[in-house]
């Protein structure tokens, strides 16, 4: 027989029933989501599938999550609503009519066995008469930007909190606030199974720091070289509007209206525009010069030729 200890919010609770009621003190954990105490333990031995707060099941001897709606069931590796930075398993049953969608777009022909892409999906099954949503979840990237908090899937709740290393006190075990930079481990648990899940992510809310060598209020007389980039960062340059290519050495030389994008792993974003107006590059310049010196040349040569024919 293997027995899962259950966590709720450790906490001193006092109940007190109004007139006709009983009068009980109480310390222990509770579930916050109906106030009752918590068993202390939980015996799998009996039940090894399990309702779940959300009302799905946990499947134990499959370690998996299930969920159904308008005829069609799925099996999850996470449970609805639930954050993760690793890979996500889905499997439909037989017969099901159900279509992922990925930020709000069709995920057309994903391979449901092994989900990877960050973004927020979403499994929705159709019928005739419409469409039904079957869970969702979320997939991070290990570092992200505004990501703003982790509401905790139905049934489960906070355990542990460690920011940068340093382990937080908190008062809500249902939600997480993610608004502030640092790197976050999260430590949750099901209150149904009493099995533990964890998160590890970094909230970046920086955008990347560059500079435009050569510009001064948005206008540039010679080649403006960009700095402060780095191997992660992502870059986009249009000049005019249309998409423009850049030297490996990030400078820009032609004349043009540029508009300049880059965004930094976590999804932070910053952009400028500028304008580089005609100049003229050492080549150019020289020759320019070169190109005068014969016109002074033969503007010399000219006169001093007519001089002579006059003097003869």
């Amino acid at each position: 027989m293997v027995l899962f200890k259950l966590l709720a919010v450790p906490m001193s609770l006092v109940m007190a029933a109004s007139s006709g009621g009983m009068d009980l003190d109480y310390e222990g954990s509770i579930n916050i989501y109906t106030g009752e105490p918590y068993e202390t333990e939980y015996d799998d031995s009996t039940d090894s599938v399990v309702n779940l707060a959300d009302g799905g099941v946990y499947d134990r001897s499959a370690h998996s999550f299930r969920y159904s709606t308008a005829g069609s069931t799925v099996t999850s590796s996470v449970a609805d609503t639930m954050m993760t930075t690793g890979t996500v398993t889905l499997e439909l049953s037989e017969g099901s009519n159900a279509l992922l969608y990925r930020d709000g777009k069709a995920a057309a022909n994903a391979d449901l066995s092994e989900i990877t892409a960050p973004g927020s999906y979403t499994l929705v099954a159709s019928t005739a008469d419409s469409d039904n949503r079957i869970m969702s979840f979320t997939i991070l990237p290990s570092v992200t930007s505004n990501l703003g908090f982790y509401q905790m899937p139905a049934g489960f709740q906070l355990t542990e909190l460690v920011i940068d290393s340093v382990k937080q006190d908190f008062s809500d075990s249902s939600r997480v606030d993610l608004s502030k930079e640092g790197t976050y481990q999260l430590t949750y648990r099901c209150a149904a199974t009493g099995i533990d899940y964890g998160m590890k992510v970094t909230i970046d809310n920086t955008p990347p720091k560059i500079t435009l060598e050569g510009v001064e209020n948005g206008v540039a007389r010679c080649p403006v070289k960009i700095k402060g980039l780095k191997k992660s960062d992502t870059v986009s340059l249009t000049r005019g509007g249309k998409k423009e290519g850049m030297a490996d050495n990030k400078t820009i030389t032609d004349p043009g209206k540029y508009k300049l994008t880059v965004s930094d792993k976590a999804g932070n974003t910053v952009e400028h525009e500028f304008e580089i107006r005609m100049y003229l590059n050492s080549q150019g310049l020289w020759f320019t010069l070169l190109l005068a010196s014969v016109f002074i040349a033969a503007a010399v040569y000219m006169y001093t030729a007519r001089k002579r024919l006059r003097v003869r």
